[in-house]
């Protein structure tokens, strides 16, 4: 089904212009919402094709109205991009945890998200396929308890442990990590 509507969610006025002006240049329908609740609200109400959604929001956050578009019975089928300034991979892990279908960082080049709008379902699988250290952290079913220096996060060892090319080894430029106590 190609991409003809897209909803903009985002708190930035200049990001929702910019990402307006791009995708009504290259042809595509847009509607913008200013907050997660408007963005879940017009996501029912106007059924878009696609979301682009922010994450650092006031209100709802990204992550969280991901969540309820990708597991809403209405909205469900709606794949969401997430775009933000979050550059963290552990950022990247937890919306793609959420439902997100894609993660592009801030500030947005047009060749890229041109790219990501007409490829997104192949980068997808190709992620799955490859398994790439992003599709084994997004799995639901690995992972314990960590405590760190910063607090208790849930983090996959399996994955920690491994590089994510098996046959080269680990990176030269990493030492082993000695492992976490898990409770």
């Amino acid at each position: 089904m190609p991409v003809k509507k897209i909803l903009i969610v985002d708190d930035s006025a200049t990001d929702r212009q910019f990402l307006l002006e791009v995708l009504t240049k290259k042809g595509y329908q847009c509607v913008t919402a200013q907050s997660g609740e408007e963005g879940i609200e017009k996501a029912k109400a106007e059924k878009p094709d696609l979301v682009l959604m922010d994450i650092i929001m006031p209100g709802t956050d990204g992550f969280k109205a991901t969540r309820a578009i990708t597991r809403d019975e209405a909205t469900k089928h709606i794949p969401v991009i997430v775009c933000t300034s979050k550059r963290l991979e552990t950022d990247k892990i937890w919306g793609i945890r959420q439902g997100a279908k894609d993660y592009i960082v801030k500030p947005i080049d047009e060749k890229e998200l041109h790219r990501s709008l007409t490829t997104r379902r192949r980068l997808r699988l190709s992620l799955r396929r490859s398994g790439s250290r992003i599709s084994r952290y997004a799995s639901p079913r690995r992972g314990r308890w960590c405590c760190s220096g910063s607090g208790t996060r849930r983090f996959p060892f399996s994955s920690m442990r491994s590089s994510p090319n098996p046959s080269r080894g680990p990176s030269p430029d990493k030492s082993p990590r000695a492992p976490c106590r898990t409770t």
